[in-house]
C-alpha cells in the first residue's frame, strides 16, 4: 500500500497500480458542497461536460460523509490542498477520519500531475488492464448524475465484487466517493482489487477532447505546471493562489517577502498533524 508523503509528484509514484490492494477516494470542493447541502455547480472547462450539480438536496449526502469518516485499514483519502483551496483544507482536515499517512491532495491527477500521470498510466497501459465505472464508456456504467438521483448502488457493488486481478477505476463525480467506500466496506478482504478515484484523469479519450482548464494547451489559470501543496503554501505564479494567498499574510510578513523575491505567493509554516 502506498504511504503518502504529502510531496504531490511522490504521492503520485507512491501508488503501485498493480501493487496490494486499496482503496482512494477524493474529496474536494463539489463533495464538501453536496455534504454541506449548498448549491454548487462544477467549473469544468466551460465545455459543458460535466453532468451534475448541488442544488442543495441530495440524496447521497449521508454517505459522502460515511465516505469522508471511513478508517478502515487500507482506505485512502484525498482532500483539498491548501495552495489552491484553502478553504476547502480547512473544513476537511478536521474532520476527515484516515490518518496522516493515508491522506494526500485531491488534485493528485490534475494540476502539475496531469502530464505525469496520464505518461504513466499509458506505460502500465493502466486503462487496457483495470476496468472503468463511469457513466461515459465504462466498463460499469452509472448515471451520469449519479450523485443527484437514486439508483442500484448495491448491484454494482456485487458485480465489482466479482472483479479480480485487475485494478478499478471509477470516474463518477463525487459518486466516486461513495463507490470506493461502499465497495471496500461491504468486499471480503480477500477479494478486495485496487479502487481508485480516477476524476477526470481519462476525460480526453472519454469525452473526445479536454474537459478541464489544466488540460487545454492554453490554459486560462496557469494550472497546468502548478505542483499542489496539501499543507502550507510555496511561492507560484498561478493567479488561483496568488488570490487566496494575499490575504493570509501578515502585512510586515508580505514586505519582507518581496524584499526576497516572492511577488506571487508567500511561503507559510506546514501545519501540524490533527
Amino acid at each position: 500500500m502506498p504511504v503518502f508523503t504529502h510531496r504531490f509528484r511522490d504521492d503520485l509514484c507512491a501508488i503501485d497500480w498493480l501493487g496490494e490492494p486499496f482503496a482512494l477516494a477524493r474529496f474536494a470542493d463539489g463533495e464538501r458542497a453536496c455534504i454541506q447541502n449548498k448549491a454548487y455547480s462544477p467549473f469544468g472547462a466551460g465545455l459543458g461536460t460535466e453532468t451534475w450539480k448541488a442544488d442543495g438536496h441530495m440524496p447521497w449526502r449521508k454517505a459522502l460523509m460515511r465516505a469522508m469518516n471511513c478508517e478502515l485499514e487500507g482506505y485512502y483519502v484525498g482532500i483539498s490542498p491548501a495552495c489552491c483551496q484553502p478553504q476547502d483544507h480547512t473544513w476537511y482536515r478536521t474532520r476527515v477520519a484516515a490518518p496522516w499517512h493515508r491522506r494526500t491532495s485531491a488534485t493528485l491527477f490534475s494540476y502539475g500531475n496531469y502530464d505525469y500521470a496520464r505518461h504513466l498510466a499509458a506505460g502500465l497501459r493502466l486503462r487496457e488492464r483495470s476496468v472503468l465505472v463511469s457513466g461515459v464508456g465504462g466498463n460499469y456504467s452509472v448515471p451520469l448524475d449519479a450523485i443527484n438521483q437514486m439508483w442500484d448502488l448495491p448491484s454494482l457493488i456485487r458485480e465489482l465484487g466479482k472483479v479480480r486481478d485487475r485494478p478499478i477505476l471509477v470516474a463518477a463525480g463525487p459518486m466516486a466517493c461513495v463507490i470506493v467506500c461502499r465497495y471496500w466496506e461491504m468486499t471480503a478482504p480477500e477479494h478486495r482489487q485496487i479502487i481508485v478515484d480516477v476524476g477526470s484523469l481519462f476525460d480526453e479519450e472519454l469525452h473526445g477532447g479536454a474537459t478541464r482548464m489544466h488540460m487545454m494547451k492554453a490554459d486560462p489559470r496557469a494550472m497546468r505546471h502548478h505542483f499542489c501543496e496539501l499543507h502550507g503554501r510555496v511561492p507560484c505564479s498561478s493567479p488561483v493562489c496568488r488570490a487566496q494567498d494575499e490575504p493570509e499574510v501578515p502585512y510586515g510578513r508580505r514586505k519582507t517577502l518581496r524584499k526576497a523575491g516572492f511577488r506571487h505567493s508567500w511561503k507559510m509554516a506546514p501545519a501540524t498533524s490533527d
